[in-house]
């Protein structure tokens, strides 16, 4: 099959199968399918049966069909913009997390002279 042949059983899938075309483009699709579609392309036999034992609002997966890569990635390519110069980052915020854990200013527990910890007294 040729990439039109394969564009057009797709889309006749997608159609057929009532699935909601989020983006279009010649290179792509992005639709997010229905549950008959996802029943047939996904695999989740687990899920699905969890989904119609207990009545749970079904969440369907979002598919992107690619047709042809090379466009795609033509279309990807960032567009250069105008350099302006930046701001300074603002300084982090008081008390805020920079990189690593913030220390509790009085610990919870407590070690032991056994070497096991046990919870600190209040007060």
């Amino acid at each position: 099959m040729n990439k039109r042949n394969i564009h057009t059983f797709v889309m006749r899938f997608l159609e057929a199968y009532d699935c909601t075309i989020m983006e279009k483009t010649p290179a792509y699709v992005t639709v997010k399918l229905s549950p008959e579609a996802d029943k047939e392309l996904t695999g989740r036999p687990y899920y699905w049966s969890f989904v119609e034992r207990t009545g749970a609002q079904a969440e369907t997966m979002t598919y992107k069909f690619i047709f042809d890569p090379e466009q795609m990635k033509a279309e990807a390519k960032p567009k250069p913009q105008a350099v302006t110069p930046a701001a300074a980052p603002a300084p982090p915020a008081e008390g805020a997390a920079q990189g690593r854990l913030r220390e509790h200013p009085r610990p919870i527990f407590r070690l032991r002279s056994d070497g096991c910890y046990s919870p600190r007294p209040a007060g």
